[in-house]
């Protein structure tokens, strides 16, 4: 147990040293359209999963739901910010937080790959 919190430790300390600057705006403007209708959807997904248990598995509905809902939530609050974590990092590392300016197929490309910040210049 000690060697993976030294291990944590260690991590976060040369990930954070490596870190030149920060903003604050990054992907907050974002969240708000995107975190109302990801828990919207969450629900009838877990009651489509919670019913596939029941009849695939034979499982009571109580136990699948309850199941089901707790693997769902976990994994979107893990989820969410893990993948918004990991477009941050290549968008500030291959990107450089580069917008506009450029040729069409970079216009493309900075849909996806600087969809975790908001305009940072």
């Amino acid at each position: 147990m000690n060697n993976i919190k030294l291990t944590l430790a260690i991590t976060g300390i040369i990930f954070f040293s490596l870190i030149s600057f920060a903003y604050a705006n990054a992907g907050v403007p974002l969240i708000s359209f995107y975190l109302p209708p990801a828990w919207l959807t969450l629900v009838p997904i877990i009651f489509i999963e919670a019913f596939v248990g029941f009849k695939k598995y034979s499982l009571p509905f109580k136990t699948a739901l309850i199941s089901v809902s707790t693997a769902n939530f976990v994994s979107t609050i893990i989820g969410i910010p893990l993948t918004w974590l990991v477009w941050a990092s290549v968008e500030g590392i291959f990107f450089g937080g580069v917008v506009g300016g450029h040729p069409i197929s970079w216009a493309i490309l900075s849909v996806t790959a600087q969809a975790a910040w908001t305009n940072l210049n």
